[in-house]
């Protein structure tokens, strides 16, 4: 009886013992996983339960904006920017700073489909960013925004300075994980101004730069490859560089449906070129 009494005082006790509380870091960890698992209401309640450690206050203020931000349906970008603005506030220098300002400069840019983006309207947020973490991530993904946004534009002198702009940033940022992209808008200047051969060395370098990011090793550049060999095909008549990456396509990327495309063309040059040495002797048989 005197066991059974002592255990039974034991399991008592135990009972009103207060329940283990979560570390708010593992509440944060469990908002994300919420939030790639599309369970958006778990992921800010579970965001919102980690804000009350001053610990984890700042992350889990970012992962609340990002949810209403960016989920679907039910976002609410007031909710969203007014998160990110507090952590403007709580911890103006830091990483999550950086990225709450470019949020709220993207939040700004956001129309209805049937409306383009006002530029000289948002252009100041991004500006914001580029100016305040100008070595930052967030300063140079605020710098591209802009100047795609700028490229809507039809303007030839807006493409000129576009890339006047790209060209000063990556003598600027030689390092910059987004130099593959940056040479993606200049080609994309040159095709509007109607330059195929630079168009064609900017998407090459695009190539070389993607390629060499260790950032992302595993780049998929099949689309890239098959864009220089027909741009170098079609637009300016190299067929030595159509028919490299015509080839780097067919060795890299073996089940791609595009090899079957490619080899015809390489066919196709052949077949060309055997043309255009047969027709000097054809003339001249013709003048006899």
């Amino acid at each position: 009886m005197g066991k059974r009494f002592v255990l039974l005082l034991i399991l008592l006790a135990a009972c009103g013992r207060a329940p283990t509380l979560r570390p708010a870091s593992d509440l944060v960890a469990e908002g994300w996983d919420q939030y790639r698992l599309g369970e958006f209401d778990l992921a800010v309640k579970a965001f919102q339960q980690a804000a009350k450690s001053e610990t984890a206050r700042v992350p889990a203020l970012f992962g609340e904006a990002q949810t209403w931000q960016l989920r679907r349906p039910d976002f609410d970008l007031k909710k969203a920017a007014a998160l990110y603005g507090q952590i403007l506030e709580i911890a103006p220098k830091s990483d999550y700073a950086a990225w709450s300002l470019l949020a709220l400069a993207r939040i700004k840019a956001i129309v209805p489909v049937d409306q383009p983006v006002d530029i000289a309207a948002v252009q100041p947020a991004f500006q914001a960013v580029m100016d305040r973490f100008p070595d930052h991530l967030a300063g140079h993904e605020a710098f591209f925004s802009l100047q795609a946004l700028k490229l809507q534009t039809n303007s030839a002198a807006t493409w000129h300075e576009v890339l006047t702009a790209l060209d000063q940033f990556l003598q600027r940022h030689p390092q910059t994980p987004y130099a593959s992209g940056a040479h993606l808008l200049r080609a994309h200047c040159f095709h509007m101004l109607g330059e195929p051969a630079k168009e064609l060395q900017a998407v090459r370098q695009a190539w070389q730069t993607g390629e060499a990011n260790p950032d992302n090793p595993e780049q998929n550049q099949v689309g890239t490859e098959w864009r220089i060999a027909t741009l170098a095909e079609f637009d300016v008549g190299d067929f030595a560089t159509a028919r490299e990456y015509y080839h780097r396509l067919i060795d890299e990327y073996p089940t791609e449906q595009r090899v079957f495309l490619a080899k015809q063309e390489l066919r196709h040059m052949d077949e060309i070129e055997a043309q255009l040495r047969q027709e000097p002797a054809g003339h001249k048989g013709g003048d006899q």
